[in-house]
């Protein structure tokens, strides 16, 4: 029996690694899409044509004509500074060896979400032994934020490896582990060292609480040499970042800067709060919350006056979601930051733990049907965006459903160079708009103008997520009209130009 089920959780293992390594293939030669233009291919290019020679990414202050962002040539590369450049300084090293290739980076995360679906499995095998823990797994790895952040390669999925190493490291005791794997949740970017910082106290936590270890100021000293290598190379990076740049928003040319400060009024804070909760339920997740609020129910009072205990473990599951939930919840009710569905795939990745939990508590019967219609839900999640109106904002980065853009990018393109559209008379929104050697690094020089600096021609995408105010200005036939319209599946790229 035992056997039977371990090579049915190594075929679901299996199934799992297909799947990514289906999407992987598809999407090999794939531009850089969405954030992933800033976080992966522009610091990248830095580190790459300066061979290294400088670590901090170029501000905004070291630019001197304004707008900065509007003229050509004098915006290509600036940095954060909140979020440690590890990506790009990685994706640059291995253009070094491999060549300036979109398919390295799409390898390269790959093999990080080899690491993530290992340690997932084992981690799953120790949480819910003699089990179908191979077919649990697929429940969080094939959400949709996860198989859309495989797909276009982004720092996310070495996060989500980092933390799942972590956590399987602490389960396991095992220290070299857990300071491998927190070194690179640290170093990925800013939320993967508030991520960081979750994990540091669920250590303790797990330590004194779950195996009742006993807190004194050697034993502390002792089991914190597992973090202090991380610890020493953020605070040598920040160090030498504020030494020469200052705090991370004192540049006001940066535009970054004004979304870290307070919302505006307290509408501005419900309707955060609002999009924070909408974000955790979205692309068939509230299936999932469903059943863990009843589940919930169950064994807070099955029906005999009698509650059914957590063990120590499983309560300190619960009391890493509950701090995830909360330090979230913070920053979206303290700050005006886009909320992004990609930033909690931690909190997915813990919901479905809960999940795992609660009905082995019940001990619900034909679990596995119910893990797989719960999965159907979530692939169908990839069709959201067509529900949606063209004026609410989609998580293009958080759903399959952005696939069909990379086809029509390459048709709009050609339409434009066949019919000589000149790109420097063009404006176009997130995504399309800047110099395209970052988007799909071919050489040729092909720059367009953001929507703040609106030229003769407008490239029009829901992909870009516009403000309304452009949306209903480009609808008016007496202002602009519709040269070429490129449609497919829940995408569309429209070209316009401005009646004279």
């Amino acid at each position: 029996m035992k056997m039977n089920i371990l090579k049915n959780n190594y075929l679901y293992l299996s199934l799992v690694i297909i799947i990514y390594l289906a999407i992987t293939i598809v999407s090999l030669n794939h531009c850089y899409f969405w954030d992933n233009i800033q976080q992966t291919s522009k610091e990248a290019h830095w580190y790459y044509n300066t061979n290294f020679s400088h670590i901090l990414l170029p501000s905004f202050s070291d630019f001197s004509e304004q707008p900065l962002y509007l003229t050509p040539g004098k915006y290509d590369i600036t940095g954060t500074g909140y979020h440690p450049p590890f990506t790009g300084i990685v994706t640059a090293l291995l253009w070094k060896i491999f060549g300036k290739s979109l398919w390295v980076s799409h390898i390269f995360i790959f093999c990080c979400s080899l690491i993530l679906i290992f340690n997932a499995f084992k981690l799953f095998s120790i949480l819910f032994p003699n089990k179908l823990y191979g077919a649990f797994i697929m429940l969080p790895l094939l959400d949709p934020s996860f198989l859309s952040q495989l797909s276009i390669a982004a720092p996310e999925i070495i996060l989500m490896a980092a933390f799942v190493v972590c956590l399987r490291a602490i389960v396991c005791g095992k220290k070299i582990l857990l300071s491998v794997g927190f070194i690179f949740l640290c170093l990925v970017n800013a939320r993967g060292i508030f991520a960081g910082g979750i994990i540091f106290i669920f250590y303790w936590f797990y330590k004194i609480y779950c195996l009742k270890n006993k807190f004194y100021i050697k034993y502390f000293f002792k089991e914190l040499i597992s973090f202090l290598p991380a610890f020493v190379i953020l605070i040598i990076f920040f160090a030498y970042y504020f030494s020469q740049r200052g705090w991370f928003f004192s540049d006001k040319d940066s535009i970054w800067a004004s979304g870290y400060e307070r919302p505006d009024s307290f509408q501005g804070l419900i309707k955060n709060i609002c999009v924070y909760l909408f974000l955790l339920f979205e692309n068939g997740r509230i299936f999932i919350w469903l059943f863990l609020f009843f589940m919930l129910k169950k064994i807070i009072y099955n029906g005999k006056n009698k509650r059914i205990n957590l063990n120590n473990m499983e309560k300190s599951f619960l009391f890493l979601f509950v701090l995830f939930i909360l330090m979230y919840l913070y920053i979206a009710s303290s700050t005006k930051v886009s909320i992004i569905a990609r930033y909690y795939m931690p909190i997915y990745f813990l919901l479905d733990i809960l999940f795992f939990i609660f009905a082995e508590r019940l001990k619900i019967k034909k679990i596995n049907t119910y893990v797989f219609v719960l999965i159907l839900f979530l692939l169908a999640g990839n069709l959201s965006v067509y529900i949606y109106p063209d004026k609410l904002a989609k998580n293009w980065d958080s759903t399959l459903g952005h696939l069909p853009f990379y086809e029509l990018r390459d048709e709009c393109f050609e339409y434009m160079e066949a019919n000589g559209i000149p790109y420097e008379k063009t404006s176009a929104g997130f995504t399309f708009c800047w110099n395209q050697v970052y988007v799909d690094l071919k050489p040729k020089y092909r720059f367009i103008y953001n929507m703040q600096h609106v030229q003769q021609y407008v490239i029009y995408s829901n992909i870009s997520n516009l403000e309304d105010y452009m949306i209903d200005e480009l609808a008016d036939k007496k202002k602009w009209a519709i040269l070429k319209d490129f449609r497919k599946g829940p995408v569309f790229i429209s070209i316009y130009k401005r009646v004279e």
